[in-house]
Order: C-alpha cells, then sequence, then structure tokens
C-alpha cells in the first residue's frame, strides 16, 4: 500500500495535530501564499461528495490521466449536466449518470484545497500506480508517465491533492521531475511578468474583494489552467466589474464558458456589485459552441447601448447560451454578453442535424476499405442532413452507405432551407455507376439546382425512375441524376432494364453461333428471366433471348405498362414477312417497342381481330396479320376451318370413308399433328382433316369446349345430321355426321342428345337419328314390401334402362323353383359381391342392395358422386354384383303366407300348425341357409337338429339348392370383398378365424364401414359357431368377408319399413366405397 490519509495522522496523534494548528496560524499572519489545506468552509466551492458507480477514466486533454474505481468517495462541484473534480492541476468533468451525491459527514473535515502556490515539483509514476484508502474508500489509478505535482515533500511520501482529499504516495514507486526544467506552473510570477505595468494592485493580497472585483488596468488577462501551460483565453475590460466564482490564492476563479478562467488580483481591485447590471440570473449555456476566427469582443447591451467588458482571444472556443439575431449570447464571469456572429465560426456538437458547406467541391469520402477513397462532392452554400457526429467527421447518408465530410469546410445550420429533405423514399436494390463526375440536381423550385456530384465509376442506388432521369438519396435529399450521366449495373438479382441505345439486338444462341431474332425500342423497360454473365437472358417466344448489357441501365416494373399477368404462348406460330414491328396499346395509342427479325417464327398468345397478340420479354405486344403468315407446328392445337363441309375421314379400314364435315369459319381442337392432316376425335376413334384448308386457331375461338368424356349410349344419324353449338343466342351449326354412321352420346338432352367432335361438344335433334342412350331414372321403390316379383320387374326394368352397365343371369333355382337372380353392376374386372336376404324374415336387405343399384346406375349415367365417391370412375373399373334375394321362397312365405308356397300343407306343420310365418328365417324346407356353408359346420351351435323355422343346419353343408347356388357362384368369381346383409342390430361381423395379413386387411376395411354405418364391431369368442357365408369366405377364400346386421333389433320379425331412410343414410355409399377399395388393392388379395 503506497498511501495514506492525512486525516487519519492527525487523529493518530493529537500533539502533532496541535503543533501543526499553531504552525498554520503563523503562515496565516506572516505568509502571502495561501495554504494548502484549508479550513471547511472551502466546501462551498467543491460542494458536494460524490460515490462513483462505475469506473471512470480520467481524460484531460485527449489524454488519460487514471482511473477512479468504483466506490470511491470523492469531493466535487455539482454543476447542470456534470460534476468537476479536482485532479492534480486541473479539473475534469464526469457525467451525472456514473456518480451520486451521498452524505458523509466524516470526510467533511478531510477536505483539502489544492494550491498551485505551494507545488513542490512534479512526479511520475514508473507504472501504473493504484492508491487505495478503505475508509472513506478512495481507490484510484495513476497513469504511468504522467506528471503529478507534489505539494508536500516528506520523509518517505510525497503529498498529493486529487479529487479534493490529500494522499501520500511511496516515492520508490514514482521518478521525481526537476520543477525548474518541466513545464511552468499555475505562478503569476512565472506567467504575467511585464515591466512598468502601470496602476497594479500592490496590496491585493489583504485587499477584501468580496464577491466581485473591478478591473484597474488593461492587463487582467484571463487565464485556462487546464493544460499544462498557462493559457491566455480573454481579457476583462477596464472599470468594469466581475462576480467572483472563488478564490483562489493569489487569483481570482471566474466563470468563463463551460469552464473556469483565473484572473490575477494585482489587476484587480474590490468591485461594487451593484455596477453590474448584465448579471446572469436566467441563462444557461446550451450545448453549441463557436470557435473565434479573431480576436472578439463581447458587449453588455443592458443600458441600450453595446458597452464590451471582455475579449476573447483567436482561437478560443465558447459555449453560446442562445441565438440573438446577428449575435450569439455568452456568459463570461457570470454576466450575459454577445457576440457578432461574422467573427466567429459556429461548431458542431453531437445534437447539430445539419450543416454547411463553405468550399467548392467538398469531398464526400468512403471509409469501407479501410482507406479514404472519394466517391463524391457537395457544392458550396449548400445545407445537407448528418446521419452523425464522427471526431473531424460529418457521418451522412449517402447511398445504400455512408460518407465522410471534413467538418472544417462546413459550418453548423438548420434544416427550414432544405425543400428536398427525404420524408418517403427509400433505396431500391437496383443501382447504377456514375460517369464523368455525375451532377445530382434538386427539383423542387423553378430549376434545377446542383447540390452534389457522384463521381465517376461510383455505384450508387436508385430510388425509382423518373422519365429520363434517377431519383436517388444524397445526404437524406432527394436528387435527380440524368440517365446519360450513367452506366448500368447489374447484379443476379437485378430483374428490369431500360434500353438505351437504338434498336439493340436480341439474339438466339440454341445453335452454335448468335443468331439476330429480334429488336428492342430505346428507352423501353423490360422483364428479364435472369442474368447471363455481360448479357441479360429475356423471354422470346417459346425460348430464351439474349441483349448485352452494355446498351442498358436498370428499371422497374412499374414502368411497364404492358406487363403481362395474363396471357400465355398458344401453340399457334407466325413467320414475320419483312422485320415486323411490335407495338403497346395499352395507353390507347400505339407504341412500337420492339422488332420480329424476318423468317425467324414466333408462337402466337391470341387472337385480337386484324392482329396477332405476343409476348415480348414478358411485355404484350400486337403485331399486324398482314405482316406475317401462320404455320403449323407440331405443337400448334387448334385450326380454323377455311373451307366449306371440309370432310372428316375415318382411316381404320385402310382406306379414307368421310365420316363427317366441319363448318367454314368454325374452330376445332386436334389431337395430333399427322403430316398434312390433322388428327382429331371424332367419336370414340380418330378423325383426319387436311391442313390445306385450315389456319392455325386458339382455344378461346369457341365456348363449347369438351364438358364431359363419357358416353351413355350411341346414334346412328337416319340422314346426315348437323351438331349444333348452343352457348350463344342462337343455335350454329359447326359439324355433321354421315347418315348411318354410329356416334356415342354423352348424355340426354330432352329433345336433343349431347355428344363430342374434335374437342367441342354439341347438340343433335333427337328426330333426326336413332338412338340407344340410357338415362337415369328412378326404377326401384324400396319404400314397400318388396316381392320376388317386384324384384323381377325392376331387375328386367333396370337392365333396359342401362344396357351398358347393367346385366343379370340366373345362377340358379329355389327348392320351388323361383329364381336367383345375381345382377352385374360396372364395367371393370374387378369385382366384389354383395348379397341379401338369405334369412326369409330379412327382406328389407333386399330393398336396401336394389337401392343401391338404382342410386348407383342414376349417379353413372349422371356423372355424379355419392359421399364423393365417383360412381362412373368407379363403376368403369370396377363391376359390383348383387344377390338381392338368396331365399326367395322364404321371403315370399313371410310376405304372402303359407299358401304362396308349393306345399303349403308341410310348412303349416314346420311352423307348429301356425300360418304366422312372420318370424320364419329359414328356405321352404325349414333348413336356415346361413348355416349351410362349410367353415365350422360340424360344430354350429343351437342347431335344431330337425326342419323348423331357424337355426337347422340341414341334413350337411350345401343340402339346399340357395346356398349351393351362391357357393358355386362364388368359387366362378374372383371376387376381392364379399358382403352379406342381415338383420338386426347394427353391429358388424368381420373376423371368423381369421388372422395374420387377412385379419389386419378384414380390421382395416371392418373400421371403413363401421366409419360410414357407425355400427360395432363383434369381437368373435374364443370358439366361434361357423356356417355362415362369409365364415366360409372369410375361411375359405381367405379374402375379407363381413355380415353387416342392419337396423337397431327389432327381435324375430321383418325389420318396419319406417326404419329403411336411417339404414339407407348409414348404407347408401358402402358398395362403391368397397369397390373403390378393392380396386386400389386389387394386386394383393
Amino acid at each position: 500500500m503506497y498511501v495514506m490519509e492525512v486525516g487519519k495522522i492527525r487523529k493518530q496523534n493529537k500533539k502533532t495535530s496541535r503543533l501543526f494548528t499553531w504552525f498554520l496560524v503563523f503562515l496565516l499572519i506572516f505568509s502571502t501564499i495561501p495554504l494548502t489545506v484549508e479550513a471547511t468552509e472551502q466546501l462551498a466551492y467543491h460542494n458536494v461528495i460524490i460515490k462513483v458507480n462505475n469506473p471512470v477514466s480520467v481524460n484531460i486533454d485527449e489524454q488519460v490521466k487514471g482511473e477512479i474505481k468504483q466506490g470511491t468517495l470523492i469531493f466535487a462541484k455539482e454543476m447542470e449536466d456534470n460534476y468537476q473534480i479536482q485532479w492534480g492541476e486541473t479539473n475534469f468533468e464526469i457525467s451525472k449518470e456514473k456518480a451520486q451525491i451521498v452524505p458523509n459527514k466524516s470526510m467533511e473535515n478531510s477536505y483539502a484545497n489544492f494550491n498551485p502556490e505551494v507545488i513542490k515539483g512534479y512526479f511520475t509514476p514508473k507504472k501504473d500506480l493504484k492508491l487505495e484508502v478503505e475508509k472513506p474508500k478512495f481507490h484510484v489509478t495513476l497513469s504511468q508517465s504522467e506528471k503529478y505535482p507534489i505539494l508536500e515533500d516528506k520523509e518517505n511520501v510525497y503529498r498529493v491533492v486529487l479529487g479534493n482529499r490529500i494522499v501520500d504516495v511511496d516515492k520508490s514507486v514514482v521518478t521525481t521531475i526537476d520543477n525548474d526544467t518541466d513545464t511552468p506552473n499555475f505562478s503569476p510570477n512565472k506567467v504575467v511578468k511585464k515591466k512598468d505595468i502601470p496602476n497594479i494592485n500592490k496590496t491585493y493580497q489583504s485587499t477584501n474583494y468580496g464577491n466581485c472585483f473591478k478591473v484597474i488596468n488593461h492587463e487582467a488577462i484571463v487565464y485556462d489552467n487546464r493544460g499544462k501551460e498557462l493559457k491566455e483565453i480573454g481579457t476583462l475590460i477596464k472599470d468594469q466589474t466581475y462576480p467572483i466564482d472563488s478564490d483562489y490564492g493569489n487569483w481570482h476563479r471566474i466563470q468563463f464558458g463551460s469552464h473556469y478562467g483565473y484572473v490575477h488580483k494585482q489587476n484587480t481591485t474590490s468591485g461594487n456589485h451593484n455596477s453590474i447590471n448584465n448579471e446572469n440570473k436566467t441563462y444557461k449555456n446550451s450545448s453549441r459552441k463557436f470557435r473565434v476566427d479573431e480576436e472578439v469582443t463581447v458587449y453588455d447591451n443592458t443600458s441600450g447601448e453595446l458597452v464590451p467588458f471582455a475579449e476573447l482571444k483567436k482561437g478560443q472556443e465558447h459555449e453560446i447560451v442562445s441565438d440573438y439575431g446577428n449575435w450569439y449570447r455568452v456568459l463570461i464571469a457570470d454576466r450575459v454578453g454577445y457576440i457578432q456572429k461574422s467573427k466567429v465560426t459556429k461548431l458542431f456538437v453531437e445534437q447539430n442535424n445539419y450543416f454547411k458547406v463553405t468550399t467548392n467541391n467538398l469531398p464526400v469520402y468512403d471509409n469501407r476499405t479501410g482507406k479514404l477513397v472519394e466517391v463524391g462532392t457537395l457544392k458550396k452554400d449548400q445545407v445537407y442532413p448528418r446521419v452523425s457526429d464522427y471526431g473531424n467527421w460529418h457521418r451522412i447518408q449517402y447511398g445504400d452507405h455512408f460518407g465522410y465530410v471534413w467538418k472544417a469546410d462546413t459550418v453548423p445550420a438548420n434544416g427550414n432551407s432544405l425543400k428536398n429533405e427525404n420524408q418517403n423514399y427509400e433505396n431500391s436494390s437496383e443501382s447504377f455507376i456514375a460517369s464523368n463526375d455525375a451532377v445530382v440536381y434538386d427539383n423542387t423550385g423553378k430549376k434545377l439546382v446542383p447540390f452534389t456530384k457522384i463521381r465517376n465509376g461510383h455505384r450508387f442506388p436508385i430510388v425509382s425512375d423518373y422519365g429520363d432521369w434517377y431519383r436517388i438519396l444524397v445526404a437524406n435529399r432527394v436528387g435527380y441524376i440524368h440517365k446519360t450521366s450513367v452506366n448500368g449495373y447489374f447484379d443476379s438479382k437485378s430483374k428490369y432494364f431500360e434500353v438505351t441505345t437504338d434498336g439493340l439486338t436480341v439474339y438466339d444462341n440454341r445453335q452454335k453461333g448468335l443468331k439476330k431474332i429480334g429488336e428492342l425500342t430505346k428507352g423501353q423497360v423490360y422483364e428479364r428471366v435472369s442474368d447471363y454473365g455481360n448479357w441479360h437472358r429475356i423471354q422470346f417466344g417459346d425460348h430464351y433471348g439474349y441483349v448485352h448489357k452494355s446498351g442498358t441501365i436498370p428499371n422497374f416494373k412499374k414502368q411497364i405498362p404492358n406487363y403481362n399477368t395474363t396471357y400465355k404462348n398458344s401453340d399457334m406460330e407466325i413467320i414475320p414477312i419483312g422485320d415486323v414491328t411490335v407495338y403497346d396499346n395499352s395507353s390507347g395509342k400505339l407504341e412500337p417497342f420492339g422488332v420480329l427479325e424476318d423468317g425467324e417464327s414466333h408462337p402466337v398468345a391470341s387472337d385480337y381481330g386484324n392482329w396477332y397478340r405476343v409476348l415480348i420479354a414478358n411485355k404484350v405486344g400486337y403485331i399486324q396479320k398482314n405482316d406475317v403468315k401462320r404455320t403449323f407446328t407440331k405443337n400448334t392445337k387448334y385450326f380454323k376451318v377455311n373451307e366449306s363441309n371440309l370432310p372428316v375421314y375415318d382411316n381404320r379400314s385402310g382406306s379414307l370413308v368421310i365420316v363427317g364435315t366441319l363448318t367454314k369459319g368454325q374452330t376445332y381442337e386436334r389431337v395430333s399433328d399427322y403430316g398434312n392432316w390433322h388428327r382429331i376425335r371424332f367419336g370414340n376413334h380418330y378423325g383426319y382433316v387436311r391442313k390445306s384448308k385450315t389456319d392455325p386457331s386458339y382455344a378461346n375461338a369457341f365456348q363449347n369446349s369438351k364438358k364431359a368424356s363419357y358416353s351413355n349410349g350411341t346414334l346412328k344419324p337416319k340422314q346426315d345430321v348437323v351438331i349444333y353449338d348452343n352457348t350463344g343466342k342462337e343455335l350454329i351449326p359447326f359439324a355433321t355426321i354421315e347418315k348411318g354412321k354410329q356416334y356415342p352420346v354423352v348424355r340426354d338432352y330432352g329433345n336433343w342428345y349431347e355428344v363430342n367432335i374434335s374437342g367441342r361438344y354439341g347438340y343433335v335433334s333427337k328426330s333426326k337419328v336413332e338412338a340407344n342412350v340410357m338415362v337415369a331414372k328412378e326404377i326401384v321403390n324400396p319404400y314397400q314390401e318388396y316381392t320376388y316379383e317386384e324384384l323381377k320387374d325392376d331387375i328386367d326394368e333396370l337392365q333396359k334402362t342401362y344396357p351398358h352397365l347393367i346385366s343379370w343371369e340366373v345362377i340358379g333355382k329355389s327348392v320351388d323353383g323361383r329364381n336367383l337372380y345375381a345382377l352385374k353392376l360396372g364395367k371393370g374386372n374387378t369385382e366384389i359381391f354383395i348379397n341379401a336376404a338369405h334369412h326369409a324374415r330379412e327382406w328389407l336387405t333386399t330393398n336396401l342392395v336394389m337401392e343401391m343399384v338404382d342410386s348407383y346406375s342414376q349417379a353413372y349415367v349422371k356423372d355424379g358422386s355419392i359421399d364423393g365417391f365417383d360412381a362412373r370412375n368407379i363403376l368403369n373399373k370396377t363391376s359390383i354384383w348383387f344377390v338381392p334375394m338368396v331365399n326367395p321362397d322364404g321371403v315370399t312365405l313371410v310376405q304372402k303366407g303359407p299358401y304362396s308356397a308349393s306345399k303349403p300343407h308341410e310348412v303349416i306343420l314346420l311352423n307348429n300348425g301356425s300360418e304366422n310365418f312372420s318370424s320364419w328365417k329359414a328356405n321352404i324346407r325349414g333348413v336356415d341357409l346361413n348355416r349351410q356353408y362349410p367353415a365350422g359346420w360340424d360344430t354350429i351351435k343351437y342347431n335344431s337338429g330337425e326342419p323348423s323355422s331357424m337355426n337347422y343346419k340341414g341334413p350337411s353343408p350345401l343340402s339346399e339348392p340357395e346356398s349351393r347356388a351362391i357357393y358355386n357362384f362364388t368359387l366362378a368369381h374372383d371376387f376381392k370383398t364379399a358382403v352379406a346383409y342381415h338383420s338386426s342390430g347394427e353391429i358388424l361381423y368381420w373376423k371368423y378365424k381369421a388372422s395374420g395379413e387377412l385379419e389386419r386387411n378384414a380390421r382395416r376395411i371392418a373400421e371403413m364401414i363401421r366409419g360410414n354405418t357407425g355400427y360395432s364391431l363383434v369381437k368373435p369368442g374364443p370358439n366361434p359357431s361357423g356356417g355362415g357365408y362369409t365364415d366360409w369366405f372369410l375361411h375359405g377364400e381367405k379374402k375379407p368377408g363381413f355380415t353387416p346386421e342392419i337396423s337397431p333389433p327389432v327381435g324375430p320379425r321383418p325389420v318396419p319399413l319406417s326404419n329403411f331412410n336411417s339404414i339407407w343414410y348409414e348404407n347408401h355409399s358402402v358398395g362403391l366405397m368397397l369397390a373403390q377399395e378393392a380396386y386400389n388393392n386389387r394386386f394383393n388379395r
């Protein structure tokens, strides 16, 4: 530890303290030199004790003198924005944010005033020197080699004053500097030696000055002692009186701007405070400053006249209180004064947002490379906003980076005169390269006013296009630079360019060399597809064109009035006859913007009366039809007929046979190119039309584009029949079909049939043709007691109504000779099987599956969907087989009684003599048909042992003709899925002894059925009964089989018809759903 605090030494030795006090009295009486240690009333100057919150660097004259550590307690003077702290021979300031005032009465007696007149010499630390006292805490560091004044030389220590606290420094850690050879200290004998000074106050040391002094000669120089030497900063005027800030030995300390000045007492006498008319009561210094250009007088104007009361030295910087017309208001010696603005130069502070240039062509520098590179100049007398202060420089916005301007050639300004300060604009991503020191203009007045230049070769961002100009931002001012003053700059993100040369060539590079295919027009803006080295790649027809960048500059999309957002190239192409101009008509007049080269084919977007609409660089243009010839390519999709009744030929027989004609002026879609022919769709085959009688055309040339590609039947014309387009207000003929030629019909349409021809739909009068066409209609009525006779009639009617969709066959006979009907619905090879009414009293299941057949057929013809399942699509790929009534004898017995049977007395005996057969399940011989199948037949539970209304499994598996017919029918097909509908209970049987992959597939499909119906999945026990149809299908065929029990439980009787609506709602799409699933998994089972 190198330091001891004097206050502590005093407390340790009272005797020494008393001797020291008598020594001070002696000095007060006999010495003219102020003491080093003064009484505590000096606290009036350093009037507070502060605690440093954070480490503070002691920075004086831009040099670091040391550091005050966090928590240190020191004396300070409180100013408006900061605290002033004594440090050696001068003061320094710290902001109020870095310290706080604290009460500490124990410190007040240790306050020490620094007196420069008792300096004994100087020392410098050999290295950074830590000085530490714990109570009250005082931790500071003195910087190596910095000079500190010695106030007392003791045996082993030097005594110094820092922060108005006395500390002792060990001599071993410092180096002494000779006082005679070093910088003069603050002593009037060394600074103001003058011979023959008239009228000096020889008794100044005994004069009682009070709180003000009066200057008695012309030598009252004001000094600044903050540096290593005393510096003259001003002069006070003879006979003027000034307030004293504090006594400072042989000196008066006065307020001088934001710091202190010192005036030697020998040039003053005591003054009369009442003679000061301009003493400051109100004003405070602002943050603004000026620099004195030549020695300048400060005036008092309180008397109505200008009375000089001080002078400021040339080069002196001084704070401004406020503006006062052509004057600045200032504070000197706490008096309010005025200085002419013309005599000083206003300096910059951080708060200054604008500056004015005072020299011609003031350079702007870019420092991003680590070196200063001149990138532009600013114009004399122009005002510019700045981004921030940067030491001796202004930092300004310069394009997309910062520029730097030397402060010395500028003065502070306000922005009131600026009319083009930027408020709204932002730089775009596009840039240019300046050429020939490009001038930037302000256009807010009546004429263009230059305000800056951009150096040749400097890249600069563009805000927006402005006709022949670019709008840009320089120093946050909106400026305009002529496009002739710049070169283009493009990077990979650049999207648009403007052509600056006449007839800029567009090249095609698809062959080995560059081939000219067109030109772009000067002044027009174009979109590019991508960057391509020194080239722009643009859309040109149906391929790319290439334009050299050297004839272009950047621009923007909004400068393209005919920008394409709608059109696409068609398959039609044109070939220019000579060089052909392309026009933009978006403004209401024709503006040329490109040229197509003679003989170079180009695609057409669409027809436009006497013009063709084309696309160049994604701009919509127009070319006169007379300037081009049309041509077919392999990609051309449409053609227009130029000859009446142009024949359509069929070549399937090996020779050309006319099957129809096309109408002059009408447009058609073709399937493909076929040499000298167009191949078109004509019914279910191709037709061929000669190209030579046609021209290329477009899709929008007709409104009746084909809506559906399916067929619901065929027609055969009784004579040549006309096909009409009905999309307009009247019927327009556009084709004919030759007499006797069979042709597919899409659908029935009242008195007409809808047909398709060459990509268009049209209508043929029914009276002119013979036809076999399916027309959707409701046939099945499920809301009745659905009998065997109803079934026969509906099957016949369904087949006649939908001859291309439904077929039927008899797969066997019942015991009483009734037919077992199987219906096939669909055209596909993937098949599923749905049957119903194995049990006699469960006849409502027949209603359900017959309604499926009826509804699915109608949906097919109408090209409709059921629950999102596309009926036509599914039934074209699959076939659903239905056996709607497996037990017709039993169903009839339940519905009509015993006398419907061939042997009524026998069935009455089987029914225990009762003629009520409403609970009957078996076939006419008393065998339960769903206990007849060879799957666990031997172990069937609850077998009655003899024929009865229910549960008798028969003498052997498949003993009954009905079950045997279903069994054989199943084996004859490759059904992917089987369903046997029963009633009642709203449950679903699905698993019978299935395992492995079959079980997983069955469970998956069962979940699908449950998703539609809501039926619960039955969890089979360890020993299921067996004998059912789907038991056998699962066990024998190893494929998924399901038994849904429709309706809530109703007991041993038929399900009431009133339940049908809910049953239909639950099951109506099950058939299509299972057919779609089977098709999707057709290769897996």
